[in-house]
């Protein structure tokens, strides 16, 4: 094979391996999807998918094309059948070198900056781990498991001295762009909460539910004060209800300034609370963060009574570092999770019992409410000329707790099981419902979180 100083130089292992194809077929003659002539090749040595895969517009179509043209895999690289532009032209395509000339390596290695196949065969980008944030974050982990190093190990791509590579996962398989899901924690590092689950009274552990947020809002005078809650899901970002950042339900001389991270007791710093052997225990002092960007539905309209989009991102102008106080939430990104309403099952409301108007409580809240049948619902709404759609969900309607117990913007989280661990899933936001909240026989109305999951992975960014 040809290479200038300039052309990656790719190195081939002997490894076992099954994507259509085996190590045998590098370098072979094949058919493409369309049925025609071509060569099984590195994709970096074939221009013409290259530029297909690098084109962050190309149709589902073409995805699909560039799937079906796989023909193997060694480690994390990737190999097409790449079509010959005619039969005297075969010869140009830049080959790999024979199995028998570049065996003589049985390291895992590929040159940086070139598409990879990651470990849960996606399409990615074989680079330095310090530019891949989920994979550094998960290296950095103290309490890294030993599955966590594994799942390291099998996404190593590439070493240079004391330079490690690794295949992070891009958004459509572009190199330009991190995909949202890549940046979201992964299942061992969300969702956790080291509750009992007995709701002897409803006030929180001091560790419960460590992904609830606080807005904080800037007021004439300078004056300081919190009227929403949030939801972190990663280092960088809290989700929460548009309702809470823009809109003519937030008065105008208020601006989100920032976000409370850790806060269990508002009343002290750092919190503490006696244990059953009567020794006092503390948490973390809580996390104070400003916010660098709101970005809410670009559908919501605060004057809709049917309270549609009623969510909202907001990104931390730093990134913070998990603690058990500080930790985020899972999203419900799984195909399965997606459409779900979770009718009949126990959920918890979370927060401070804090609105757009006032708040009730300095201790952490939590109140375990019942999901209603959507339909039920929508028809419990539409006398009141609202009529909810399938992005939103109830729950409650038991008398005074509901999210009364919660905070406008707050989550409403389930325990779901995810990749054999039992995490909290965040099901919904706190968008709305009767008032005075927690009427008998009148649930609250949450944004449906799943309905906007493709939403939040295409805003969310490093």
């Amino acid at each position: 094979m040809r290479y200038s100083l300039k052309t990656h130089i790719i190195a081939c292992i002997i490894a076992a391996f099954c994507v259509n194809g085996s190590l045998s077929q590098i370098n072979q003659q094949c058919y493409t999807p369309d049925r025609a002539l071509g060569q099984c090749v590195n994709i970096v040595d074939c221009p013409a998918s290259l530029e297909v895969l690098r084109n962050v517009q190309r149709t589902p179509q073409e995805t699909q094309y560039l799937q079906q043209s796989l023909c193997a895999q060694v480690g994390s690289v990737v190999y097409i059948c790449c079509k010959f532009q005619n039969r005297n032209t075969a010869n140009e395509i830049g080959l790999l070198p024979t199995t028998r000339e570049c065996g003589k390596s049985f390291e895992n290695r590929i040159i940086g900056d070139q598409p990879c196949l990651s470990s849960k065969k996606t399409m990615g980008t074989c680079i330095n781990i310090a530019q891949c944030p989920p994979l550094l974050s998960l290296l950095t982990n103290p309490l890294r498991t030993p599955e966590d190093t594994q799942f390291l190990q099998q996404n190593l791509c590439h070493r240079e001295g004391s330079n490690a590579y690794v295949c992070c996962v891009l958004e459509s398989g572009s190199r330009f762009y991190v995909s949202g899901e890549s940046l979201l924690p992964t299942i061992r590092e969300c969702g956790k909460s080291f509750d009992n689950r007995i709701y002897s009274g409803n006030v929180t552990k001091i560790d419960e539910y460590p992904w609830l947020a606080l807005i904080e809002y800037t007021k004439p005078a300078n004056a300081k004060g919190f009227h929403c809650g949030a939801t972190l899901i990663n280092k960088r970002y809290v989700v929460t209800a548009a309702h809470c950042v823009t809109g003519a339900g937030l008065p105008a001389d208020w601006k989100p300034t920032g976000i409370r991270l850790g806060e269990w007791d508002r009343s002290t710093d750092p919190d503490c609370t006696k244990s059953v052997n009567n020794r006092l225990e503390c948490a973390d002092p809580h996390v104070d963060v400003a916010i660098q960007e709101i970005v809410f539905h670009p559908s919501y309209n605060s004057r809709d009574l049917n309270h549609l989009y009623d969510i909202a991102l907001i990104r931390l102008a730093r990134e913070v570092t998990y603690t058990d106080f500080v930790s985020p939430v899972c999203l419900p990104i799984q195909t399965e999770l997606r459409p779900r309403t979770f009718d009949g099952e126990k959920l918890d409301v979370v927060g401070f019992g804090a609105t757009e108007t006032g708040s009730s409580s300095a201790l952490k809240l939590k109140a375990g409410v019942d999901a209603w049948n959507f339909e039920t619902c929508r028809q419990k709404y539409a006398p009141k000329k609202v009529n909810l759609q399938n992005s939103q969900m109830c729950a409650g309607g038991q008398a005074g707790v509901d999210s009364c117990s919660g905070d406008s913007g707050g989550p409403l989280v389930i325990q779901q099981r995810i990749d054999k661990r039992d995490v909290y899933v965040l099901a919904g936001i706190v968008s709305f419902g009767p008032k005075p909240c927690g009427l008998p026989g009148w649930p609250g109305v949450y944004t449906r979180v799943g309905a906007y999951a493709d939403w939040i992975l295409n805003n969310i960014k490093p």
